[in-house]
């Protein structure tokens, strides 16, 4: 970046960098190298850049999340959720053994924490791009409410959605609550709902996902 000298520059001397417009500091953001971003102060801009960039260490995830979360007085899951989110949406690589990883910190925060980013997690469980974003999702709903019920009531809506269900399985850490959806699932290996088979083109078979969920 041609801006690089004077951002190392202004960093040495001290001197806060200002940009006023929040557009114009994203564009910044994503243009500066990471070397030199996380040399900068810890503002809620910074923070989110932090959390969308690729060659990140996790604990400089972990830290970027603990900032923003005490500055907005936001929890950690919806900051995390949110920053999912605008990857997902980006429209260059989002990098997705990177999104895996970051998709990870979410399955770490306790159920009551989960909980209170309930909202956020429907929109992963249904509106991600990227699969595995939504497999995170259900596995963090079913976390977050401590049984199976509603993340079964979204999956069932479609045979995608049924699919991500399958595949956030190894994702659920308690063993009782992914055991408690096997006599669900185990049904629909010999037939679906009229509805469910009606948009069964181009996806994976039920049994194959099956499978891939119990290995």
């Amino acid at each position: 970046m041609a801006l690089d000298p004077y951002v190392k520059k202004a960093l040495a001397e001290g001197h806060p960098l200002k940009i006023t417009s929040t557009a114009g500091a994203r564009y910044f953001l994503r243009k500066v190298d990471t070397s030199l971003l996380l040399k900068m102060k810890r503002e809620v801009g910074v923070l989110q850049e932090i959390l969308l960039r690729i060659g990140i260490r996790e604990e400089g995830w972990r830290q970027a999340l603990a900032d923003p979360a005490r500055l907005t007085n936001q929890g950690e899951a919806t900051i995390l959720i949110d920053a999912l989110r605008e990857r997902d949406n980006q429209q260059d690589d989002p990098g997705q053994s990177t999104v895996i990883e970051l998709a990870r910190l979410l399955t770490d925060h306790n159920p009551a924490e989960l909980a209170a980013a309930r909202g956020g997690l429907g929109k992963l469980t249904t509106g991600a791009n990227l699969p595995v974003l939504s497999q995170f999702g259900f596995a963090s709903l079913v976390a977050a409410d401590g049984r199976a019920d509603q993340a079964w009531t979204v999956a069932t809506r479609s045979v995608q959605g049924l699919h991500d269900l399958l595949g956030a399985m190894p994702l659920i850490r308690d063993p009782g609550l992914r055991a408690g959806l096997y006599p669900r699932i185990e049904p629909l290996l010999h037939a679906l709902s009229a509805s469910l088979a009606s948009g069964r083109q181009n996806t994976m078979p039920i049994s194959s996902r099956w499978r891939a969920a119990k290995y």
